[in-house]
């Protein structure tokens, strides 16, 4: 997987902004998670950014500790936004 170049520096940073007003959290540099389902908006926004394919989404029904999001859901991982 690749870094989103410098030359899309502003659209990973309008990315990264929508993903904060979408209730995502930043776990680590790269890699956001939310609790609920949101592929859907996310390929609309990586495709408007033209960022395809530098995002990749993780899903995953089990994940332990400070990164649960409780009640049993699906947690979203989309990693490679920021460098």
């Amino acid at each position: 997987m690749s870094w989103v170049p410098i030359s899309k520096n502003k659209a990973r940073l309008a990315f990264a902004e929508r993903l904060r007003q979408m209730g995502f959290m930043m776990v680590q540099k790269s890699v956001w998670v939310c609790p609920h389902e949101c592929d859907d908006e996310i390929n609309i926004l990586r495709k408007f950014y033209n960022i395809e394919k530098f995002v990749t989404i993780l899903k995953s029904d089990d994940i332990e500790d400070e990164y649960s999001c409780g009640g049993g859901s699906t947690l979203r991982i989309t990693r490679n936004l920021l460098k």
